[in-house]
């Protein structure tokens, strides 16, 4: 529950949200809801240098978004790995970073988040995360890292999550297609004049914004003929 309001939270306020230390206690606050440390940096392995790490990683990250030298999303996943790499909270590392994922996107104005959750196809291709992680955290204290496994990683979840959400369009605007041609078949064939209630009756499945604008749309191509208005109209095939 506390995750889902973490995601309810960058959803609707996204753009009120600055990419500081504070936000970042606060998701995984949320995230790691009923855990003693939640909301708290780690108290080992390097503890002392924790917050000064992630408010210098979040000064950089605003340095880099207002300068634009990198593409917004190779900043991101930048951004995201050197996250990874601080580990500043004992647990529930991962989680957090797939919500400042989230919001990043959102930042850059890039919103599939909303309609496709990056969470479950990271899930999903949860071995070429830990891969890509491992092999460009390497050497990431020396400043001898190669990146670039894990920019092409969250690309390649960016771009599957865009794919994901064209197929769903593309599905839903068929389903609303084929409800037309049933709401018209049912309306060219009827004898005499008829009216909106008896169009429902026929298409019990079918609302009845969908079936006023069919019938509108045929009138336009002069189809259908309406008489009366309100309740009483009724309408008659030419």
């Amino acid at each position: 529950m506390g995750y889902r309001r973490a995601l309810e939270i960058i959803h609707s306020k996204h753009s009120n949200l600055e990419m500081d230390p504070k936000v970042i206690a606060q998701l995984h606050k949320l995230a790691q809801e009923g855990a003693g440390d939640a909301g708290l940096w780690k108290t080992k392995n390097n503890a002392k240098d924790t917050n000064s790490a992630v408010k210098n990683l979040c000064e950089s990250y605003q340095n880099e978004m207002n300068i634009l030298k990198l593409p917004v999303l190779v900043i991101s996943s930048l951004f995201i790995l050197d996250f990874l790499c601080i580990h500043p909270f004992r647990d529930g590392n991962g989680r957090v970073s797939r919500l400042l994922t989230l919001l990043s996107l959102y930042q850059a104005g890039f919103n599939v988040g909303k309609y496709v959750s990056l969470e479950r196809i990271v899930e999903e291709n949860k071995e070429s995360y830990y891969e890509a992680l491992k092999i460009s955290s390497q050497g990431w204290h020396d400043q001898k890292h190669d990146s670039l496994p894990w920019i092409n990683f969250c690309l390649s979840i960016l771009r599957q999550a865009y794919k994901e959400m064209a197929e769903n369009i593309e599905q839903h605007s068929r389903l609303i297609s084929g409800k037309g041609e049933i709401v018209e078949v049912a309306i060219l064939r009827q004898v005499g004049s008829f009216s909106l209630r008896e169009i429902q009756q026929q298409c019990p499945n079918i609302s009845v914004q969908m079936i006023k604008k069919v019938l509108n749309d045929l009138k336009k191509d002069k189809q259908v003929i309406l008489f009366g208005r309100g309740r009483g109209a009724r309408w008659r095939v030419k």
